[in-house]
């Protein structure tokens, strides 16, 4: 029996079955690129864009009567007079407010276009905020015409705001605000006695996180006392965006998480905040298959070549190119069925597809026995365990490094005994004599 390969056209095959998976790589990146950039411009338009919701101002305001002193020449005495003048002079000063108490209800709502999942949430906020005393000022003397601002920035201005609430003590605002630069305004007389407590609220759906800012500048470190914020939401997989506050407390509910952030006095500039979980994107996850499609069909090429060694089976490499075409059958499949099945349905549709392809066309050419033994086994460790590590971020590597490893052992230990020359030196059988001669 001649058992010397044929490997030149079995790596002409390989070769050509994977410019194909590049080109399917390529077009499915294409595809996912086309419509998040076409479709999240009308997410944003439809839900909203992250939100970033800022600590309210206190801003305390008051003017001074100067006496201004000037020279005037008069040209009927001809002589210079001395008038005086009085000029009105406005001072301002921020003022932090002496405590918060606020709550933030988040829920994720995800939605699908087309190959892309867009992390979508809604959020129930609430804030109730410690009016600074305003009698510990030292002002100048003279001071007339004391007030204290209070400014509101909203996350967008283009945003929808449910249930909103805006009040002073037990005095709504919602209508009487000011509405000025992006933001509401309201001020207050301060006499002899001044509010004690502003709140305000609203429900509210935007895009990929939100974040509270507990000092209105953004980027500058401030001084923050009395402060509580518990978030709750609906999801257990929680994150926090980059330069955020870890919660003080966290506490597992049956639909997500309760966090508490709670502060004494701290000196901070950062913020608090939650990311989104994401799905599984069907076009991110389509191309980094394709990518890595040459790796698995090579493993899976290379057991079976020894196998069929090992055993005396004759595959030609018409049988390794139709083998190569089901396992592109898989990626295929599940580049066009992705945008339009639950992509855990995709890939298992896909799966089945190219095993059935596979193991029935292998027990043709070999028999039952091996095509549903090790050819089998050996398709769900290549093709599906390791098309399923792709669906953890960042084992990808190392699937391949195990499956590599594991490969390499295994063949090592069936082969260490081949003699190779033996094998090598054997000579093709000669051509079978035909049975009758020509006429």
């Amino acid at each position: 029996m001649n058992q010397r390969p044929r490997l030149f056209p079995i790596f002409g095959i390989f070769f050509l079955v994977s410019v194909s998976w590049m080109a399917l790589s390529g077009t499915m990146l294409a595809r996912s690129s086309a419509q998040e950039g076409a479709l999240a411009r009308q997410v944003d338009s439809l839900w909203g864009q992250p939100q970033t919701q800022r600590a309210p101002e206190f801003v305390l305001h008051w003017t001074t009567e100067n006496e201004k002193k000037i020279v005037v020449y008069n040209s009927e005495k001809k002589v210079s007079e001395t008038k005086t003048e009085w000029e009105t002079a406005n001072f301002s000063r921020r003022l932090d407010p002496a405590g918060a108490r606020l709550s933030s209800e988040i829920g994720l709502d995800e939605r699908r276009k087309g190959l892309v999942w867009f992390p979508l949430y809604t959020v129930d906020f609430r804030g109730e905020y410690a009016v600074p005393d305003v009698s510990g000022v030292e002002l100048p003397e003279g001071a007339e015409n004391i007030e204290l601002e209070i400014i509101v920035r909203l996350p967008s201005g283009d945003g929808t705001y449910d249930a909103f609430e805006l009040r002073l003590d037990d005095v709504d605002l919602s209508g009487v605000a000011e509405r000025k630069e992006g933001a509401l305004r309201y001020r207050v007389p301060i006499g002899d006695s001044q509010p004690s407590e502003f709140a305000f609220g609203y429900a509210s759906r935007g895009l990929e996180k939100w974040t509270y800012q507990p000092l209105p500048s953004q980027g500058d470190a401030g001084l923050i006392e009395d402060f509580q914020m518990v978030m709750a939401t609906d999801f257990r997989s929680i994150d926090f965006p980059g330069g955020s506050m870890s919660p003080s407390a966290k506490e597992r509910t049956d639909d997500g998480w309760r966090l508490t952030w709670s502060v004494e006095r701290i000196l901070t500039g950062q913020t608090i905040g939650m990311v989104m979980p994401e799905r599984v994107q069907p076009g991110e996850l389509g191309a980094k298959l394709s990518a890595t499609a040459p790796i698995s069909l090579g493993f899976f090429t290379l057991v079976l070549y020894v196998l069929s060694f090992l055993r005396g089976h004759r595959i030609h490499p018409i049988h390794y190119a139709f083998v190569g075409a089901a396992f592109f059958a898989f990626h295929l499949l599940f580049a066009y069925t992705a945008d339009h099945l639950p992509v855990e349905w995709a890939f298992a549709t896909a799966s089945l597809t190219s095993m059935v392809l596979v193991v029935s066309y292998l027990r043709l050419v070999i028999s039952n026995r091996f095509a549903f033994g090790p050819v089998a086994l050996a398709q769900l460790i290549y093709l599906v365990a390791f098309g399923v590590a792709h669906f953890f971020a960042g084992l990808t590597g190392l699937a391949i490094t195990v499956l590599g490893i594991v490969t390499l052992f295994g063949l090592m230990q069936v082969t260490g005994r081949i003699d190779w020359f033996e094998n090598e030196s054997q000579e093709p059988p000669p051509e079978p004599l035909p049975t009758e001669l020509p006429a």
